[in-house]
């Protein structure tokens, strides 16, 4: 059997990463995917990368270790998958840093997921229900109808193009445009008092609807589903269907009987989560201040260490490992190496004459072939993100002992 014909696996594959797998992902794995090609299989290269900042909890880090944040199996305990899924998806960390805060997720729950989309939706079926029998009416639209129609028709490509462009966040907000648009439009025309309108009024909502339904599904699936099922024309995935091929209108036709309403979302209250959060806060801190107590050193052992000024005179990669370089550091009496892990963090001319703060009797040691016989002092972030190196608020001499 003659091999198969060199076809791209995975062609235009998108993959989502996080900032620190970054060249990884964009240098080191397409490589290997170039050299792992044969006659009977080409590995096609993503041609893009969602490149995503990180999450933080209440402006700090979260961390399983020290139990700071809520996790997935205890936060759909709380609320429901689609809060979170919805929240998230509106937050997505994109270009920067972004900090979860309780008040925030309440807010943008209660006003936008709940006043905006519920409160549109629930509008228009109840006048449905009450005023058609619970049947989709027929219309006789007028310019303003169409007007409507057209504005829906921009967010919609505008939602698609979003997508396409990698922009999960804007194509949401295009989705939400839908319901204010639609929410606009039934305060506008005021079918409670204007009954010549009703039907049109209530046919351009049901289509809206629809719409929403469809286009809020990659981010809230469930109650995608639940309107779907309020419609009484679900939402219908099988078979990769093009679920915004059809128009703004006809999409859920005139006599059509919709289904039965029940509860979409219901508003939230976090102040016990916020309690809960404080209480957690000063936890953290008496455990911390017991920590310390535990960890403490004697006077005669901290004696015991040469902390003195040093100035770095010379900067080398390391030969034997990615993120070390190789230092000479003037303390003095003598000039000792360190192989210290600040590659990711200073470039070699930065370092380069510096005046730091050096454990200078540090016990030798090798590392990775290299001889370290100091310490350069530096403080780290809690997410290991920043490194600073420690050193003197006055102009000090080299040597010069740290008491």
């Amino acid at each position: 059997m003659p091999p198969a014909a060199a076809q791209p696996m995975r062609n235009g594959r998108s993959t989502g990463i996080l900032r620190d797998n970054t060249i990884f992902h964009t240098v080191i794995w397409p490589t290997m995917l170039l050299g792992s090609r044969n006659e009977e299989i080409e590995y096609g290269l993503p041609k893009y990368e969602f490149i995503q900042q990180y999450l933080m909890w209440e402006e700090g880090a979260f961390s399983k270790s020290r139990d700071r944040g809520i996790f997935i199996d205890e936060a759909v305990e709380h609320y429901p998958a689609d809060y979170w899924r919805f929240y998230l998806s509106k937050m997505l960390p994109t270009d920067h840093d972004t900090n979860f805060s309780w008040e925030d997720f309440e807010s943008e729950i209660n006003n936008v997921l709940n006043d905006t989309v519920g409160n549109f939706v629930n509008r228009t079926l109840s006048l449905a229900e009450k005023w058609f029998d619970n049947e989709v009416p027929k219309a006789d639209l007028e310019e303003s109808d169409r007007e409507v129609v057209e504005e829906v028709k921009k967010e919609l490509e505008d939602y698609i193009e979003a997508f396409e462009d990698h922009e999960p966040q804007e194509a949401l907000d295009h989705s939400l445009q839908i319901a204010r648009i639609g929410d606009r439009y039934l305060s506008e025309e005021e079918p409670w008092n204007n009954e010549d309108r009703r039907e049109e009024t209530i046919y351009i909502a049901v289509q809206l609807i629809q719409k929403l339904a469809v286009t809020l599904y990659p981010f809230i699936p469930e109650s995608s589903e639940k309107i779907g099922g309020m419609l009484n024309t679900g939402i219908d995935t099988s078979e990769n269907r093009d679920l915004l091929s059809k128009d703004v209108l006809g999409a859920v036709e005139a006599g059509h009987e919709l289904g039965e309403r029940e509860i979409l979302f219901e508003k939230i209250d976090v102040s016990d989560q916020v309690e809960k959060l404080e209480e957690e806060k000063e936890e953290e801190k008496d455990t911390m201040k017991e920590k310390l107590n535990e960890d403490t050193v004697s006077f005669d052992q901290f004696g015991e260490m040469d902390l003195r000024v040093g100035k770095v005179e010379s900067v080398e990669e390391h030969p034997n490992a990615d993120k070390l370089y190789r230092v000479k550091v003037d303390v003095g009496e003598a000039v000792l190496q360190t192989c210290a892990g600040l590659k990711n963090f200073y470039e070699p001319e930065e370092l380069e004459g510096r005046k730091i703060v050096v454990l200078a009797n540090l016990e030798p040691a090798e590392l990775r072939g290299e001889k370290s016989e100091c310490m350069m002092l530096a403080a780290e972030s809690d997410d290991e993100e920043t490194v600073s190196l420690l050193t003197t608020d006055q102009e000090m001499e080299i040597g010069d002992k740290i008491r």
